[in-house]
């Protein structure tokens, strides 16, 4: 048998025993999500994407916190 042809067994072989290999006997247990709230300050600057009726193509806003406020507007909640 060539190399070319012994090589290909041993990468299959291999390919094919990896997966069995990476298994994990015992699943991990779930951890509950930690409830934050997370408010930046006044100077954090803040990205909305928006997308406009008629274009593909969303569009960023960007603001400071402060910026959001004077304009009425929560980002957390766009």
């Amino acid at each position: 048998m060539s190399f070319i042809a012994k090589a290909a067994i041993a990468a299959v072989s291999l390919g094919l025993a990896a997966p069995a290999l990476a298994e994990d006997p015992k699943p991990a247990e779930a951890r509950p999500a930690a409830a934050t709230s997370y408010r930046p300050s006044d100077t954090t600057r803040i990205c909305v994407r928006e997308t406009i009726t008629g274009s593909r193509v969303p569009r960023m806003i960007c603001n400071t916190m402060k910026g959001w406020k004077a304009q009425g507007v929560d980002p957390f909640q766009r």
